[in-house]
């Protein structure tokens, strides 16, 4: 059995989360229990567990304290055998609709045939349809005495007010490190494990605040009765190339953010760990405000942009080491972020007001050289990307992906994928740059460039990322321990 199952909570004493334990324990406390709960919070933090356990206890003949069931009495028998039909559980994300749910208020009248209590456990409850959650609504109001509903989200906002007002809500914040390295000293223990102090930190690091991933990842670092010295090591060497970068960008030092950037990329350290990594230290460094001047507030604050807009395109198969990388070395000239992430869904177009949209008159047409047209634009493109890494060596890779869409008169029209490599690209210095370098590619006396945001090419962008990168043998067991 994996261990993140075999160390399910038993009772409430053992629920990591002090909060939690303490809410529950002055809930379960009076003869009378709330009718329905509301438990929310990021996954991996006891929620399924909390509502079994209070399914268990108040169901249990002879409790020996408040939130601990005896495990012993017919009712608990039960549970332990797993053989109670009396707790219902649902998983909201597959049994949404308002059939649903009206399938389970006509079950809500009949009595419990074995327990006390008939208790209903409804999972990512945020999950249900708006008409469901109306069905809902009025068996929370008037629920029968014999029935307990316990629902569980982690995305309490979802869930409509008039259902959140009728339950008794239990919130579920992200574990300590304590929390973690506590619960992580009690699966040691009983796995007799020999674990240091600085061992259980380095494992309740990477758990992001998550007693499930805690666990597991200490499973897969387990051999035999210690932990596996080459992959601690390997944890601490990424840990540590994360504190170095968390500086490097406090102390605006770009080119080593870069660096360590690249050491990161090449340990397979996953970018969707970084980013929470890097949001959470800055979230403690920007607690602290006050200390900045107004020139480094501002810096702070784009920073935080950008790994804002990083942790929103996640689901893109685009390489977020090479939008940060770009994105840094935007931040690195100075360029204001406007005041809020901007929307991709749409093109997004400048043109730059020196730039004539259009070539009316004979005279200017005489201008253009008959050969700057858009399949001699993208013959020469390969030339200009490779000789753009004397200027700066985030623009190859984004010129590469970005796509040729048209010329007109003596004007190119390109798009790129994401708002910064625009940003990026709109530089004056950069745009100059790549002016003259496609007129003297091109022989063209003038050029100009219109720059747009289509966000249908991050997948170009990720076949160009995956293809320039070198296929190195990795440890599949750190692979595996990164997921």
């Amino acid at each position: 059995m994996n261990w993140y199952l075999k160390y399910r909570p038993k009772n409430i004493k053992e629920l990591g989360l002090t909060s939690v334990r303490q809410t529950l324990a002055k809930l379960l406390a009076g003869p009378e229990f709330p009718h329905a709960f509301l438990l929310a919070g990021p996954r991996g933090l006891g929620k399924t567990s909390t509502a079994r356990i209070i399914a268990q206890y108040v169901n249990c003949q002879t409790p020996q304290e408040v939130g601990v069931p005896c495990g012993q009495c017919p009712s608990c028998q039960l549970f332990k055998q797993k053989t109670v039909i009396d707790v219902i559980e649902m998983d909201a994300a597959s049994n949404r609709s308002v059939d649903d749910i009206r399938q389970l208020r006509s079950a809500v009248g009949l009595a419990p045939s074995q327990l006390k209590y008939k208790v209903y456990i409804i999972d990512e409850a945020h999950m249900l349809t708006r008409e469901a959650f109306n069905a809902l609504l009025k068996t929370l109001e008037e629920p029968p005495s014999h029935v307990i509903f316990i629902l569980a989200t982690t995305e309490i906002q979802k869930v409509p007010e008039t259902i959140k007002s009728r339950c008794q809500i239990i919130e579920y914040h992200l574990a300590t490190l304590e929390e973690l390295t506590q619960t992580l000293k009690q699966v040691a223990k009983t796995e007799k494990l020999e674990v240091t102090g600085k061992e259980l930190k380095l494992i309740a690091a990477r758990a992001r605040g998550s007693f499930r991933d805690a666990i597991k990842i200490m499973e897969r670092l387990a051999e035999k009765n210690k932990l596996n010295s080459q992959l601690l090591n390997q944890l601490a060497q990424t840990d540590n190339f994360i504190d170095q970068l968390s500086t490097a960008l406090r102390d605006r030092n770009i080119p080593q953010s870069i660096s360590l950037l690249d050491k990161l990329n090449g340990t397979s350290y996953p970018a969707r760990d970084l980013i929470y990594q890097l949001e959470d230290r800055f979230n403690q460094l920007l607690s602290t405000y006050q200390q900045f001047s107004p020139k480094e507030l501002d810096y702070y604050q784009q920073l935080v942009r950008i790994l804002l807009e990083a942790s929103t395109n996640f689901s893109e198969p685009i390489s977020t080491y090479l939008s940060l990388k770009a994105a840094l070395l935007n931040l690195d000239e100075g360029k204001s972020f406007p005041s809020q992430i901007p929307q991709e869904n749409k093109k997004e177009m400048k043109i730059p007001s020196s730039i004539k949209p259009s070539l009316k008159s004979k005279e200017e047409k005489k201008n253009v050289n008959p050969h700057f047209t858009l399949q001699g634009v993208k013959k020469a493109w390969p030339k200009l990307a490779k000789s753009s890494l004397e200027l700066n060596h985030g623009l190859k890779n984004i010129l590469e992906a970005a796509e040729l869409t048209s010329v007109e008169g003596n004007i190119l029209y390109l798009s790129v994928a994401y708002s910064f490599q625009r940003d990026l690209l709109e530089k004056s210095h950069i745009r100059q740059w790549l002016e003259k370098k496609l007129s003297q590619l091109l022989n063209q006396k003038q050029v100009g460039l219109i720059i747009s945001v289509d966000t249908s090419l991050r997948n170009k962008q990720a076949r160009t990322v995956s293809k320039t990168r070198t296929s190195a043998s990795r440890d599949s067991r750190l692979d595996i321990l990164m997921s």
